[in-house]
């Protein structure tokens, strides 16, 4: 019998395995050449109707074995039956997920340094932020226009500007400390 045999899908093979004291025994589910792994599948001990699976690197079997059985004792190995597919939910979720890209997209401005985007990423974590061409605009009420300081956040909100300029000043803060370190 060759090798290709043994590994056919549905046999019932034993293993011994380099290391190991025990063999291990089970119906092969599949076997994949192309990463060197075999499947076993067994019905399950703890839930019935239910399998259990191992996967085996072939480089670590001494020995195979194939178990010659009756035709009461035959495993056919339970594929679940093929899906249809939900072509508006694969669309919706194709939907989403461009929206998710174009939102991230947006909230990156490549006409400004890697200092003032982290700015406005420190800002857009708490704060909804968009970009209006180079000026950063916080929750629709507060303008932070070039150089980006704590001076050039304007707004008729009062309570709004002086939150903003409290993350503003504490991420310009850090940008410091960490220049000075350096």
């Amino acid at each position: 019998m060759g090798a290709e045999e043994v590994w056919a899908v549905g046999n019932r093979v034993r293993l011994r395995l380099s290391g190991m004291e025990t063999d291990i025994e089970g119906y092969v589910y599949t076997d994949d050449a192309s990463v060197g792994c075999v499947v076993l599948q067994n019905p399950s001990a703890s839930d019935p109707g239910r399998y259990d699976v191992q996967v085996v690197r072939k480089a670590v079997v001494e020995k195979v074995t194939r178990i010659e059985g009756d035709a009461s004792e035959a495993f056919v190995p339970k594929w679940d039956e093929p899906r249809e597919v939900n072509w508006g939910r694969l669309r919706q979720r194709e939907a989403a997920a461009l929206q998710k890209i174009e939102r991230e997209q947006a909230r990156i401005n490549a006409n400004v340094t890697a200092e003032v985007q982290a700015v406005f990423d420190a800002l857009a974590k708490t704060l909804p932020c968009r970009w209006d061409g180079d000026d950063i605009v916080v929750m629709d009420v507060v303008r932070i226009r070039p150089p980006y300081g704590v001076d050039d956040a304007a707004s008729e909100d009062e309570p709004c500007l002086a939150r903003v300029r409290m993350i503003l000043d504490k991420e310009i803060g850090k940008k410091s400390a960490a220049k000075t370190l350096k």
